[in-house]
């Protein structure tokens, strides 16, 4: 029998027999988090408990143990019955156990059973140097630009819409009063009723900008007091490392134009401008720390290699580049 056995075991009389303590329970949760065969080998003990038929007083949970214990022991033809289904996007299993404890009606009942909520969780990745168009459950679409990662739940819930992403994606969402839709980037959450905007979360920048369409955006900064309320053709960005935001007006319609195959930039900063070229031609960019980065420049991509892209680049600010196989090296001129 495994250490953990010999602890576990008895907390889960005194759970099932309802003298566990907030603590035990504290522990219990934890335990069922650790394995999803903890799940089952949990509903295989409630199992033989419920067979026994017998009320135990406070008094006698030590021998109820021993008495559970000697019935696993003694029954090999209790089989662990219980399947759990196992997704290729990856699945979490939601213990509601001690979330809202005097809230929740297991908790009153004379045998409780853990609440198990099987959660597929969809993760869409796209390539570098690709992109893609997708509908999410709620039949709201997506694009997403190269080198993107967005992840939402398989069914949404009643509450709100919520999903994560990384790199750069179009929202086209659908309407939704009752429940909101929440796109969570990093540090910056925005949520929507039903709009269209278009947001950038590139890791390695440490820049989320978003550029609204229609409708409107709500967003939330750890830096504002207050959330940031976005109007059609606002762009709002937000720097992580000097930790500032800042909202201005612009014309929104730039910055999708990558869904038609366009680059649009807009007084775009030199190092935002090397992040998003890296994954539109799928090459690496190394930027010397010598160039000066906070050049804002404004320019469209269209048919062009990215050596015309470069060569078109450093007649408007001062650089030079080589080009070395598929990584390209960024100097000051």
């Amino acid at each position: 029998m495994k250490e953990t056995d010999i602890t576990i075991y008895p907390l889960i009389v005194r759970y099932l027999d309802g003298t566990a303590t907030i603590r035990d329970k504290r522990r219990l949760l934890l335990w069922l988090k650790e394995n999803p065969e903890h799940i089952k080998e949990y509903f295989l003990i409630r199992d033989i408990w419920l067979s026994t038929e017998t009320e135990i007083e406070d008094d006698e949970t030590d021998k109820a143990f021993v008495r559970l214990k000697s019935r696993i022991t003694a029954n090999p033809s209790v089989k662990k019955n219980y399947s759990f289904l196992l997704y290729a996007c990856g699945v979490v299993a939601c213990v509601a156990l001690l979330l809202g404890l005097k809230n929740w009606d297991v908790f009153r009942q004379n045998i409780p059973e853990p609440d198990i909520q099987i959660v597929k969780e969809c993760h869409l990745i796209t390539a570098a140097g690709s992109k893609g168009r997708f509908v999410l459950p709620d039949s709201t679409v997506v694009w997403l630009n190269g080198g993107s990662r967005l992840v939402y739940p398989e069914k949404f819930s009643e509450v709100n819409r919520l999903v994560s992403i990384e790199g750069c994606g179009y929202f086209d969402v659908i309407p939704d009063e009752e429940r909101p839709f929440i796109v969570q980037a990093g540090d910056v959450k925005l949520e929507v009723v039903g709009t269209s905007f278009n947001i950038s979360n590139y890791t390695e920048t440490g820049i989320v900008d978003v550029a609204l369409l229609t409708g409107k955006v709500k967003i939330s900064v750890p830096i504002h007091e207050e959330d940031v309320v976005m109007e059609p053709d606002h762009f709002y960005e937000y720097r992580k490392a000097e930790q500032t935001g800042v909202l201005r007006e612009v014309d929104s319609r730039l910055y999708n134009q990558w869904i038609n195959n366009k680059l649009v930039f807009d007084n775009r900063k030199l190092d935002e401008v090397f992040t998003v070229l890296e994954g539109w031609f799928n090459r690496k960019i190394h930027v010397s720390r010598e160039v000066r980065q906070k050049h804002g420049v404004s320019f469209t991509v269209r048919d062009e290699s990215i050596e015309e892209v470069l060569k078109g680049l450093s007649k408007i600010v001062p650089i030079r580049y080589t080009i070395e196989r598929e990584e390209i090296k960024i100097l000051p001129r």
